[in-house]
């Protein structure tokens, strides 16, 4: 974890690379290093047939939902 005071654009490039550098290619990242005067060496190969996905989502229940995926592990629909 970076403090404020030590995140670098260097870092940023760090962490962002790698959370999707799983094809082989970053494209986002390589046009921010080089939106910002950074050197960026050729892409000569990706992984074909490779997805990413980032999923979050925003749940409002009841506090006792959240106790019972605690205690249990799990929610069942009888429960909710």
């Amino acid at each position: 974890m970076h403090t404020l005071s030590s995140y670098t654009f260097d870092t940023f490039l760090e962490d962002l690379w790698g959370q999707t550098e799983g094809a082989g290619q970053n494209l986002p990242v390589a046009a921010l290093a080089l939106a910002y005067g950074e050197e960026v060496e050729p892409f000569i190969s990706y992984i074909p047939g490779t997805l990413f996905i980032r999923h979050a989502e925003d749940l409002i229940s009841n506090i006792s939902v959240m106790g019972e995926i605690s205690a249990k592990g799990e929610l069942t629909k009888s429960e909710v």
